[in-house]
């Protein structure tokens, strides 16, 4: 089993924007940390300095730099999708293992090679 996690460093109590991973082994403790108010997260602490999660899609968006925005609330892996659907001006991709995600209409042109007539 891996034991690596993807973190983004805290640098003065921020989020520093510096994606990295590290061996969970390498964790001294873990406690809970406040990003803003009432909002708490896992916050590691290694000999390396402070990491956390990833809390945003546009942390995410910039850790994952191949995964592409299909709809305001997602990032998708383009290679991944089995098919997508068009309904009634909605469009929806499809992956192997039955989930789904939606598609901004805008975006139709990255995934229309994969749309099934129904």
């Amino acid at each position: 089993m891996d034991n690596t996690i993807l973190v983004v460093r805290i640098v003065n109590g921020k989020d520093a924007g510096e994606f990295t991973y590290f061996d969970m082994k390498d964790v001294n403790f873990i406690d809970l940390w406040s990003p803003k108010k009432n909002y708490r997260v896992p916050r590691f602490h290694t000999d390396d300095g402070e990491f956390t999660v990833l809390l945003t899609l546009e942390a995410c968006e910039k850790a994952f730099a191949f995964l592409t925005p299909l709809d305001s609330g997602n990032l998708v892996n383009l290679g991944k999708i089995s098919y997508a659907t068009e309904k009634f001006n909605a469009i929806t991709v499809f992956f192997p293992n039955g989930s789904s995600t939606s598609v901004a209409k805008y975006k139709r042109d990255l995934i229309h090679q994969h749309i099934k007539k129904l």
